[in-house]
């Protein structure tokens, strides 16, 4: 529940000891000043540009790991849900479904891809092409 005492403890904590869901709250929904390296926010994700690369969060409640399709493609970063086909054809309705294609402005290092699902948060993180 979103309530004065949560709002007050997410803005005076530090992130790197709030939960990955926490963490994607404060930073989505609560994040008032852009960053000089904030690129998109949207109501579910949130794209930034660091030192070394892009990350991307977003909200990936009710999946695993291989349902999660990532890959760059004509400098786009495309995250996907794969298609997965159940006996009973019917949708999972605690599975969010990804879809999302990002542009990327500068060079990056398509092979070294990193992706982690922890506690519903999809973390993707791009680094930059090294020459």
């Amino acid at each position: 529940m979103f309530t004065k005492q949560y709002y007050r403890n997410l803005i005076n904590s530090n992130s790197s000891s709030l939960n990955p869901i926490d963490e994607l709250v404060k930073s989505v929904f609560l994040n008032r000043k852009p960053k000089k390296d904030f690129i998109i926010n949207t109501s579910n994700s949130i794209l930034s540009k660091t030192l070394y690369g892009y990350e991307y969060k977003t909200i990936a409640v009710g999946l695993d790991q291989e349902e999660i399709e990532v890959y760059i493609q004509d400098s786009h970063l495309f995250i996907h849900t794969k298609e997965l086909t159940r006996e009973d054809n019917i949708a999972d309705p605690f599975k969010v479904i990804i879809n999302h294609k990002i542009k990327l402005k500068d060079k990056v290092d398509e092979d070294n891809i990193i992706s982690q699902l922890s506690n519903g948060v999809l973390k993707v993180i791009v680094p930059f092409k090294t020459f």
